[in-house]
């Protein structure tokens, strides 16, 4: 940081400066020094509802507007409140722009463990076989499994319905007799037991007997994936290239996850964000919870940081030093998921440094983002959260 800053200072209205970070304007003391992609974008939509609502409400509209920011263990709310005293002819055309205003400050992330990430693996679990059966008919039933994604561990569950026993399983299963549940371990069945999985595609099969004439058999099986997201190191220390990926060509978009022919991911790298294809923002806040040490600044990254900056989770997210504002604070842009700078040229293997130091780098594969995020926070300006405007209300908050 350029000096201290009291709390008194906080209040004030932030300043640029060239300590500062990547993402947003600069505070007094080691703050932002470029508006984050997120927020630009944020601020034309607002922008430009904000002059239609004027010009459809006339001289008797009066307006406060607010926007809070609440962050809890779970979620974040991005809550606007406006009052407007508005004449009837106004009232329509300004209620429907102020709800659109509505729509473009509410950006909540999902949760974690989100199944609805629609960047994250899925598994597929597929069961076939007989749905009638005789009296004492055996019944032999397979469970195709697909999970194209790394993982610790995938369990599968099946619980066996009511009019059948259990007779064997391949591979064999843990079977408990007052549950009727029988249960697979995956990384227990694989060649090297116990390592991670990896694109799994296997079948189980199971054998039952019928216990009743004329039965109807309707039973599923199910599965949960413990995913598995490389370590690279504490926050606060470790060999800084660990996990380091070189970009990936244009052409590698992960299957149209990725769009570079525009803004937000268009970018002169090409696919340095997500090289392998792995992020999901799932894994990110797997590795998030593995790389910082305090578990009171996870949902601050997650929530609060990541979203707003990389606009919703992006990680090949890039403001181009071309722009004029983006150049008077650092030419070499803002990218990532944190909206860091840059090496010179852009995309130098660690540690080649950004503008404020080797951990203003945000132009490197998502993992090593995360890492250079939390490393800067730590390391450089002491847990206070300054280089990020997204964070402005935990600004001098926190301490290391």
């Amino acid at each position: 940081p350029d000096k201290e800053t009291n709390d008194s200072e906080l209040d004030k209205e932030p300043q640029g400066g060239d300590e500062g970070g990547t993402g947003s304007p600069a505070g007094k003391s080691g703050g932002s020094g470029r508006e984050s992609t997120g927020r630009q974008g944020l601020k034309k939509g607002a922008n430009k509802v904000a002059d239609k609502a004027a010009m459809a409400a006339g001289p008797e509209a009066v307006a406060a507007l607010k926007a809070a920011q609440i962050i809890n263990k779970h979620k974040t709310l991005k809550v606007a409140v406006a009052v407007f005293s508005l004449g009837s002819v106004a009232w329509p055309i300004a209620g429907f722009f102020f709800f659109v205003l509505i729509i473009i400050i509410f950006m909540g992330g999902p949760s974690a463990a989100d199944p609805n990430d629609p960047n994250a693996p899925k598994l597929t679990i597929t069961k076939s076989g007989p749905t009638t059966a005789s009296l004492n008919e055996e019944l032999p039933y397979q469970i195709a499994i697909s999970y194209p994604g790394q993982a610790v561990d995938i369990v599968i569950t099946d619980k066996i319905p009511v009019g059948t026993d259990y007779i064997d399983s391949s591979p064999p299963a843990k079977f408990d007799p007052a549950t009727r549940i029988a249960t697979w371990n995956l990384k227990d069945h694989q060649a090297s037991p116990g390592a991670i999985l990896s694109t799994v595609s296997t079948t189980l099969s199971i054998r039952l007997r019928a216990t009743a004439n004329d039965l109807i058999v309707v039973n599923q099986a199910e599965g949960t994936v413990t995913p598995y997201v490389a370590p690279i190191g504490g926050g606060g220390g470790g060999p800084i290239a660990d996990g380091y990926v070189p970009a990936a060509p244009y052409s590698n978009n992960c299957n149209g996850k990725w769009d570079f022919s525009q803004w937000p991911d268009q970018n002169p790298l090409g696919n340095y964000g997500d090289p392998q294809c792995n992020f999901s923002q799932d894994n990110l806040r797997k590795l998030i919870e593995a790389t910082e040490p305090n578990p009171e600044f996870w949902d601050i990254w997650y929530y609060m940081i990541v979203p707003q900056e990389s606009v919703n989770y992006r990680p090949n997210a890039h403001a181009p030093g071309s722009d004029p504002v983006q150049c008077s604070l650092d030419c070499g842009g803002a990218w990532g998921l944190y909206q860091m700078g840059s090496s010179t040229p852009p995309g130098q293997p660690p540690p080649a440094k950004g503008k404020n130091g080797e951990f203003d780098r945000g132009d490197v594969n998502w993992e090593i983002q995360t890492k250079m995020a939390i490393r800067y926070n730590i390391d450089v300006i002491g847990c206070s959260f300054r280089y990020w405007q997204s964070a402005i209300s935990k600004w001098g908050v926190y301490s290391c």
